[in-house]
């Protein structure tokens, strides 16, 4: 009778990828690492909210539970996550938009309280 080899454990990743590269990537709203990266998940039933974010970008936000669809490879199972970050909008200067007035300055009549005094001891 031949021993029976026993199952090897599957071990799940997440591999984060971005455009551009070096945006921080949030698992539960505390960060985790910048792209590219690799985590390795304990629970792969848990349910993770994914922040990924870049300075003059929009953020990518997603959330991750027990239906994303894992790749095997071998004894593993990967979930690639690669985005395209959108570059903010900047908003127009001239198209429609008002500038700032100047506004005059006025003298405080005398009548009015003077809140600055010192205290009197």
């Amino acid at each position: 009778m031949k021993p029976t080899a026993e199952p090897e454990e599957e071990i799940y990743r997440i591999s984060f990828r971005s455009s551009p590269t070096g945006a921080e990537v949030l698992i539960d709203g505390e960060y985790f690492m910048r792209t590219p990266c690799v985590k390795r998940v304990l629970d792969p039933k848990k349910s993770m909210a994914i922040t990924i974010r870049h300075l003059g970008y929009e953020p990518h936000e997603r959330m991750i539970g027990s239906s994303a669809s894992w790749t095997k490879k071998g004894n593993e199972r990967v979930l690639s996550i690669s985005v395209n970050l959108k570059k903010l909008a900047k908003p127009a200067e001239s198209e429609g938009v008002a500038k700032p007035t100047e506004v005059e300055a006025k003298p405080v009549p005398k009548s009015a309280p003077d809140f600055a005094e010192p205290v009197k001891e």
